[in-house]
């Protein structure tokens, strides 16, 4: 059962548990990726999923201290409605059309209008990149749990640990188990230390020396989300 993850301010869970995740078009909420204007915002279709950045995602979705993580079971989603991230195809392409399409916003631009049609490649995002789009909601039934936390000083070492990650494709094949196994304890699922998802050896060439972060503080709690079953008449 392969889970993913969709980062977002505490003040959309209402929401969120009441129609599902809906993408911005219905929501009407502007992107988090649109600096300099709305150039490069997310295609408005679109809900973006990942396996692995959730806590990131979470803290660039609000400005507020509270942030919370929508676990996401993917095996109740219509398959057909999963499209790579166009990151994901910008970053795959380089090196078979180069710059033809211009620089990298360019370029994201450009791809970002040909995701749909690349649905086949959608896995291949999510394995090299660790993001998935979905085409329209993310139905409430397929939601699991939702993990919530705050940024409040002293920020916790597993809020500084999320950092600011390279959400490229070199830095996935790389760190993809550190950010894999920080979302898991988000949720309760995973006692971490300082170097996980470092190699032994790299940690002793670093001087790193594990060690476990601490418990989880005040502000730190997940809801399991109950789904009533369908009856079938006989």
């Amino acid at each position: 059962m392969t889970k993913l993850y969709h980062g977002c301010a505490y003040e959309a869970i209402d929401a969120i548990l009441k129609s599902g995740i809906r993408p911005r078009r219905d929501t009407k909420h502007r992107g988090n990726w649109g600096q300099g204007g709305e150039y490069n915002e997310s295609r408005p279709d679109t809900v973006y999923l990942t396996d692995i950045y959730g806590p990131y995602f979470a803290m660039c979705a609000t400005t507020a201290s509270k942030c919370a993580i929508v676990e996401v079971d993917m095996d109740r989603l219509v398959p057909q409605r999963l499209a790579p991230d166009e990151d994901f195809l910008e970053q795959a392409t380089r090196k078979q059309d180069g710059d033809c399409y211009g620089d990298m916003q360019e370029r994201t631009l450009h791809y970002k209008a040909l995701t749909i049609r690349n649905r086949h490649l959608a896995m291949d995002s999510l394995k090299h990149l660790g993001t998935i789009g979905h085409i329209g909601t993310v139905p409430k039934r397929a939601i699991t749990r939702i993990a919530l936390f705050n940024t409040h000083r002293p920020v916790h070492p597993a809020v500084i640990m999320t950092g600011e990650p390279s959400v490229t494709i070199q830095n996935h094949k790389f760190c993809h188990k550190k950010y894999q196994n920080l979302t898991r304890w988000f949720f309760q699922d995973e006692e971490l230390n300082l170097n996980i998802g470092i190699p032994q050896d790299l940690a002793e060439t670093m001087g790193i020396t594990a060690y476990k972060i601490p418990e989880r503080p005040k502000g730190f709690s997940v809801m399991t989300i109950k789904h009533k079953t369908r009856r079938t008449k006989k």
